[in-house]
C-alpha cells in the first residue's frame, strides 16, 4: 500500500470521527461563554470555553483546544468579527504597577 493511500484512509477515519464527535452538539443550545486560565512554566494561557445545554436540560462545557491532545488553547473560526470596545481597551491599557498586579491576580491567579 502506498503512503498516499494510508494518508487518505487516515483522513477518512478522522473525518468520520469528527462528524460523530461533534454531532452530539446537534439540538444543544449555547447558554454561556467563559475563559479558563492555565499557568505553567511558560506563562498563562487562556482557554475559551462554551457552555451548552442539551435537550434534557443538562449543562456541559466544551473547552476549545488546538488539538485533541489538549496541547494548548485554540480558536474557533466562523464567528462574527468582534472588537474590544475602545473604552474597555483603554481602561486595560491604563493599568500599571499594583493595579495591574491586582487585576492579574484576581483574574488569572498570577
Amino acid at each position: 500500500m502506498q503512503r498516499s493511500d494510508v494518508w487518505k484512509q487516515h483522513l477518512l477515519i478522522e473525518d468520520f470521527w469528527l462528524r460523530g464527535y461533534y454531532s452530539s452538539l446537534i439540538n444543544c443550545r449555547v447558554v454561556g461563554v467563559k475563559v479558563n486560565s492555565q499557568v505553567d512554566d511558560y506563562g498563562t494561557e487562556l482557554w475559551p470555553v462554551i457552555v451548552f445545554e442539551d435537550a434534557s436540560g443538562e449543562q456541559f462545557e466544551c473547552e476549545i483546544s488546538r488539538d485533541p491532545e489538549g496541547n494548548g488553547p485554540g480558536f474557533m473560526f466562523g464567528l462574527p468579527q468582534y472588537s474590544v470596545p475602545e473604552h474597555i481597551r483603554k481602561g486595560f491599557e491604563s493599568l500599571d504597577g499594583n493595579d495591574l498586579k491586582t487585576m492579574m491576580k484576581s483574574k488569572f491567579g498570577v
